[in-house]
C-alpha cells in the first residue's frame, strides 16, 4: 500500500511538471512519454498486481481484485498503445475518388491501411448567417490602398423574412439564398451602391461518406463530426474541411491495439470501486446498529 501511494505521489508531481512553464523546448508530450514516466507506471501497475497475490474471499476482496486488477489493465493497453498504435492526420479529395491505402506518421514513415479508402457525397449545412452593410465612401475621402467602403449594420438572417433598409425599402433575406448552390450568397450588392456581405457563417453541419475496399468487398460509411467510422482495427475521425472550395477532407485516422483493454480496465475499475463502497457502507451500518 505505501509503495502504490509514493508511486502515485511520483507521477502526479511529474505530471504537474509536465504543465508547468519553463524555459527550453521540453514539452509535455516529452514527459509524458518520457522513460522515467514509463517505469513509475510499470512499477505501479506491478505494485497492483502483487497485491492481489493473496486469496481471500467476501464482497470486499472481489471488489479490491477488481479494482487492482482494472489499473494494470489499463496501464497495460496504454502502454500497447504507445508501443503500437498510430495516430496521424489525413486529407482526403472528395471531388474525385483518390485511393488511399497507407498513412503517412511523423513525416518519416508510412504505414499501411490494410485496405484503401475514399471520399464521396460531401455535404455541409449551416446556420443562419449575419450579414454587415457596408456603404460607399466619398472618392475623397480614400487614400491609395483603402477600403472604399465603411461597415454600417449588421444584420440577421435567422427567423426574419425581409429587412428595412431605410427610405421605406425592404429587402426580402430569401433574395441572398442561392438555389442552386444550396448556399448563402457571400455577397450581394444593393441598387444605392451599398454591399451587403457575410459577416458570420458557422456551419450546423458537415460530413461525407468514406468508402472502404477490402479485396472485392465495398463498404460505404456515414462520417460526421461526431460520428467516426471503424473499421479494420481503425478509427477515423473527420476534423475539418476545405471551406473554401469544398474539395477535401481532414481526417484522423487512429490504431490503438490497447483501446479495448483500456475500456475494459476502467469497467473494472468502477465495478470494483462500486462493491468497495458498497460494502463498507454496510459494515458502517451493522457497526452502528
Amino acid at each position: 500500500m505505501k509503495t502504490g501511494i509514493v508511486l502515485m505521489w511520483l507521477i502526479i508531481l511529474l505530471l504537474l511538471a509536465a504543465v508547468l512553464p519553463a524555459a527550453g523546448d521540453r514539452s509535455a508530450d516529452a514527459l509524458y512519454h518520457s522513460p522515467v514516466m514509463i517505469v513509475l507506471l510499470g512499477l505501479l501497475a506491478g505494485s497492483c498486481l502483487w497485491c492481489c497475490r493473496k486469496r481471500r474471499s467476501g464482497w470486499c476482496w472481489a471488489g479490491f481484485l477488481l479494482s487492482h486488477l482494472g489499473i494494470a489493465i489499463v496501464l497495460a493497453g496504454g502502454m500497447l498503445g504507445f508501443l503500437f498504435g498510430v495516430r496521424t492526420m489525413v486529407r482526403i479529395p472528395v471531388r474525385f475518388e483518390h485511393p488511399i491505402d497507407t498513412v503517412m506518421v511523423a513525416a518519416q514513415r508510412q504505414v499501411p491501411l490494410g485496405f484503401s479508402i475514399t471520399a464521396r457525397d460531401f455535404k455541409v449545412e449551416f446556420y443562419p448567417p449575419a450579414y454587415v452593410r457596408w456603404y460607399p465612401l466619398p472618392p475623397e475621402q480614400v487614400g491609395p490602398g483603402e477600403n472604399p467602403f465603411r461597415p454600417g449594420e449588421t444584420l440577421e438572417t435567422e427567423s426574419v423574412s425581409e429587412w428595412e433598409l431605410g427610405d421605406g425599402q425592404t429587402f426580402a433575406v430569401s433574395s441572398l439564398w442561392d438555389a442552386i448552390r444550396s448556399d448563402w450568397i457571400p455577397q450581394y450588392s444593393l441598387p444605392d451602391g451599398s454591399i451587403l456581405a457575410i459577416a458570420r457563417k458557422t456551419p450546423s453541419f458537415f460530413g461525407f461518406t468514406l468508402v472502404v475496399s477490402d479485396g472485392e468487398q465495398l463498404r460505404e460509411i456515414p462520417v460526421t463530426v461526431n460520428k467516426p467510422a471503424k473499421y479494420g482495427g481503425w478509427i477515423f475521425y473527420l476534423m475539418s474541411y476545405d471551406a473554401q472550395g469544398r474539395s477535401y477532407v481532414d481526417i484522423s485516422a487512429r490504431r490503438d491495439p490497447g483501446r479495448t483493454a483500456v475500456i475494459a480496465g476502467i469497467w473494472m475499475i468502477i465495478a470494483g470501486v462500486f462493491m468497495l463502497s458498497f460494502r463498507r457502507t454496510q459494515e458502517s451500518a451493522d457497526a452502528t446498529t
